[in-house]
């Protein structure tokens, strides 16, 4: 499918549904397949992750550039630095979808999305919103149906230079 957000919006962050780390507590929500407990997780999961981590720090590259560092659905906070570029920031990372199906990724700052797919397609959210019920760090939250492959996320924003992002897969979304 095409998948493409051109509002601004925030680093999305995503966990799948594979063993964890145990690097954080679960306590508050499950990992439930489908229905609205799934909803509840992956939004609570990004609520999670993009207050507390755990971080990782990512240089992005900019657009046409080789050599994009990768970001994952691993239960982690991508911490992605942008470039300066005509009074904003833009850069370039890399997801390698392991499975199909739905990915949401949690931004920390409004920032502009544009997912391309390893055909060179430019992809369609299939919902996007700019906001959370769970917490406030949620600033954008945008629903992808991927298949397995390596997708490039083109970020675009004019502040902050770092957006935070975390990517959950296999959750299911609002509708």
């Amino acid at each position: 499918m095409k998948h493409f957000v051109p509002a601004l919006a925030l680093v999305l962050f995503a966990c799948d549904d594979h063993a964890h780390d145990g690097a954080h507590d679960h306590g508050a929500h499950d990992h439930g397949a489908g229905g609205q407990a799934a909803v509840e997780s992956a939004e609570a999961e990004a609520c999670e992750h993009l207050a507390e981590g755990p971080a990782a720090a990512v240089a992005a590259v900019s657009p046409g550039t080789a050599g994009a560092p990768s970001v994952s659905d691993d239960h982690k906070r991508y911490d992605i630095t942008l470039s300066a570029a005509d009074n904003a920031a833009t850069g370039v990372v890399e997801f390698a979808s392991e499975a199909a199906g739905e990915h949401s990724f949690f931004f920390n700052a409004e920032v502009g999305l544009q997912i391309t797919g390893p055909d060179g397609t430019v992809l369609t959210a299939d919902h996007a919103h700019t906001s959370s019920t769970l917490c406030t760090d949620i600033k954008l939250w945008a629903v992808y149906d991927l298949d397995v492959g390596t997708y490039t996320l083109q970020l675009t924003t004019a502040e902050p230079v770092t957006v935070g992002l975390v990517i959950e897969a296999g959750h299911g979304h609002a509708e």
